[in-house]
């Protein structure tokens, strides 16, 4: 089975991280465009990489419900669990969502 993480928009989440690393190292440049692939590369090198994919809100058409658009545009299948994450208030509290996609 595998693991889709729907995450907020590139930027969005890129800032987010960015405003959150700035006050831990004080004099040196962190962008948000430096931030914004971090998770990506974070899944990309755990042990369950093959299994774990990311999906930003911004790679998923706006009119189209989620599980048929990572069915239709990355190949999700039946029993693959689904993790929303969205910004939240406050930066440490995501708001998170779970579920196993279902029969069509």
């Amino acid at each position: 089975m595998a693991v889709f993480y729907v995450l907020p928009p590139r930027t969005a989440l890129g800032e987010c991280l960015a405003s959150l690393l700035r006050p831990m190292v004080p004099g040196v440049t962190i962008s948000r465009d430096s931030c914004e692939n971090l998770v990506d590369a974070l899944v990309a090198g755990s042990p369950d990489a093959d299994e774990s994919y990311v999906v930003h809100r911004d790679d998923l058409p706006n009119d189209e419900d989620l599980n048929t658009a990572l069915r239709d545009g990355f190949g999700a299948e039946v029993g693959d669990h689904v993790v929303q994450v969205s910004l939240g208030a406050r930066i440490e509290q995501p708001r998170v969502k779970t579920w196993k996609l279902e029969a069509v």
